[in-house]
């Protein structure tokens, strides 16, 4: 596995579009989600330490929005060819025995990924009702130990985003495995 932290230059560009396949039969493109004033997208992956930490943390978030204009979203990118365990067939298998609660794209032409510019598993970023990128950071302060997580940070800067408020606080890189390319 490759260390691989986010970069933070990114803040204010446009949501790119995209036209994917989920785990649950669909395909969705960003239109899709026009009513919702918040997007989240996670890259994420079936095979990464770090996202396997984090996963339950993912899933309850998204319990807690439930109602609220926000829509979690989340994207595997990496090459099924040599880690077949993020395999589109994979991943729809983890995310109907975890029951995942938000739509899980496939991007096998890992083109998506490159128009965010996605790097690590997981990579996260939140964008405004303008599709502007208001957030790229960490999910929380203890990706291993759910336990010693003293600041939420992607929860407070999805709700300061729906606020229209600017980001309360430095955002620290998130930290993953790198996104397997082809």
């Amino acid at each position: 596995m490759a260390l691989t932290y986010t970069p933070n230059d990114s803040l204010g560009m446009l949501c790119p579009d995209f036209k994917l396949p989920a785990t649950d039969g669909n395909e969705y493109q960003l239109s899709d989600f026009s009513k919702f004033d918040v997007l989240c997208f996670l890259f994420i992956c079936n095979h990464c330490p770090y996202v396997q930490a984090i996963e339950h943390r993912i899933i309850n978030l998204n319990k807690a929005l439930e109602g609220k204009p926000i829509q979690i979203l989340a994207i595997c990118s990496n090459d099924a060819t040599e880690y077949p365990e993020d395999s589109f067939e994979n991943i729809k298998l983890n995310w109907q025995k975890k029951n995942y609660n938000f739509p899980y794209l496939y991007d096998e032409s890992q083109t998506v990924a490159k128009s965010f510019g996605a790097v690590c598993t997981p990579d996260i970023f939140v964008f405004n009702k303008d599709r502007k990128l208001t957030y790229r950071g960490r999910f929380d302060d203890s990706w291993k130990n759910p336990q010693q997580v003293t600041r939420e940070e992607l929860r407070t800067a999805l709700f300061e985003t729906l606020e229209n408020k600017p980001i309360s606080f430095e955002p620290i890189p998130s930290m993953g495995c790198s996104i397997k390319w082809k």
